[in-house]
């Protein structure tokens, strides 16, 4: 085959041009002070946290109604790493039947969850620009330093500022709110510690600090989809204890 034409290098290198243009044009990657670093963070925390929030209603909407078909209630969420299968299984199902619903999004709950995605895009800029001024590299020994801190302080908090919030937004109470955090918070923090630790590790190590809360804002999308399956689970289960507590004893045969 011949050598491309002159005029057939130039027109692609015009298209490449005008490809990095549009590129460095897109307000979220556009490096400008129009768009700074903690605006972009705080649109990429709520906006991905949104996202997750509704995949997250799509699952639970999935599973309820393949365990409604099968006759199997809430509480039988996936526990175990075998019925952590079936339930990849039946979501699997459900995505190949198309059974998804726009009619069961709770629109407050995605607003709400936004707010939560907001705010914690706005804490963990100041966090992580601190964090590595104080400390500097990408070293083995630098990014073991920052996972400790990141599970000892921000792991935490960042839980209770979620499950205390979410509590307190169902149950119309700080107490309600702290009672909903003393009840999920050590299994979400068990996963925490399984999940977040490899996830930092490539966050330190190979990402500046630019990037650092939009990639930990993606992979909460992941993280908030198991924490609304955990408290579905839990809700449940406190359903099942109430209902057994104000049932009426049998009574005795005469």
């Amino acid at each position: 085959m011949g050598e491309p034409s002159a005029g057939g290098v130039m027109k692609n290198s015009a298209k490449n041009d005008q490809f990095n243009y549009w590129i460095t044009r897109v307000p979220l990657l556009a490096r400008s002070r129009k768009y700074t670093p903690l605006f972009k963070n705080l649109i990429i925390g709520g906006g991905l946290m949104m996202v997750g929030e509704v995949v997250a209603q799509e699952i639970k909407y999935c599973l309820s109604t393949s365990h409604q078909e099968n006759n199997v209630t809430e509480q039988d969420l996936p526990s175990t790493t075998g019925e952590k299968m079936n339930g990849l299984k039946v979501l699997c199902g459900c995505w190949r039947n198309q059974v998804f619903s726009t009619t069961h999004i709770d629109i407050y709950g995605v607003a709400r969850l936004g707010f939560i995605g907001t705010f914690q895009g706005f804490y963990q800029h100041f966090y992580y620009t601190w964090l590595d001024r104080k400390l500097i590299g990408s070293s083995a020994l630098v990014v073991a330093k920052k996972v400790v801190l990141d599970e000892v302080l921000v792991g935490p908090a960042s839980l209770l500022v979620f499950f205390v919030y979410n509590g307190y937004c169902n149950t119309k109470s700080l107490k309600g709110g702290v009672e909903h955090a003393k009840n999920l918070f050590w299994p979400a923090y068990f996963a925490d510690l399984a999940f977040w630790p490899l996830v930092q590790s490539i966050n330190f190590a190979f990402l500046p600090t630019r990037y650092r809360v939009p990639y930990i804002a993606l992979f909460m999308c992941i993280w908030n989809s198991y924490l609304c399956l955990l408290n579905s689970r839990k809700t449940a289960e406190q359903s099942k204890r109430q209902q057994g507590q104000t049932a009426p004893e049998p009574k005795a045969n005469l």
